[in-house]
């Protein structure tokens, strides 16, 4: 994903730059409005609006925000989900589908509930052995692991080629 696919303004009547935002892949960043003389929120949804728009043409419908807490309100005004928050920022999501959707579409055990489940998320650009050594203590530690591989191919080698390097494969041992 690039760093920035787009980015729009919006101008006043005396040429003025009154908000502006970008997108990168599914995420809208570097959303700011001014609302000098105008009603609180309009500018705000109007480059929402354009940005969401924007994606829509690109055929992209589930959309991402990490913001700072203090604007994660706003977002929600325009229809975005709060995913989760710390005292550092807010993600957020909207669209045609959801991440509990995706979350139901991974495998579980039968049994899943009773076990002590981890997950990790990592770029493997390539896969280490710092890697292996992680993936190895989270399954020392918990019945099942998910290892997710990022997807974006901007590293070195592809997501798919990345994928292959997690998969695990037996050590001279036998392990």
């Amino acid at each position: 994903m690039a760093q920035i696919d787009h980015t729009l303004g919006i101008y006043n009547d005396q040429h003025q730059l009154v908000a502006t935002g970008s997108v990168a892949g599914n995420v809208l960043k570097y959303v700011g409005v001014c609302n000098k003389e105008s009603a609180q929120g309009s500018h705000f949804n109007t480059i929402i609006s354009a940005l969401m728009n924007l994606l829509a043409e690109r055929e992209i419908f589930h959309v991402f925000v990490f913001t700072k807490n203090k604007y994660s309100a706003s977002f929600q005004h325009v229809g975005f989900k709060e995913l989760a928050h710390t005292d550092l920022g807010a993600v957020l999501e909207t669209g045609d589908t959801d991440v509990a959707d995706y979350v139901a579409r991974i495998p579980q055990a039968v049994d899943q509930a009773q076990q002590r489940v981890s997950g990790i998320v990592m770029n493997a650009n390539p896969f280490t052995l710092g890697h292996r050594y992680l993936v190895e203590q989270a399954a020392k530690e918990n019945d099942r692991v998910y290892v997710f591989v990022v997807q974006d191919n901007v590293s070195l080698f592809t997501t798919d080629e990345r994928r292959q390097l997690v998969v695990r494969r037996p050590l001279d041992d036998g392990t």
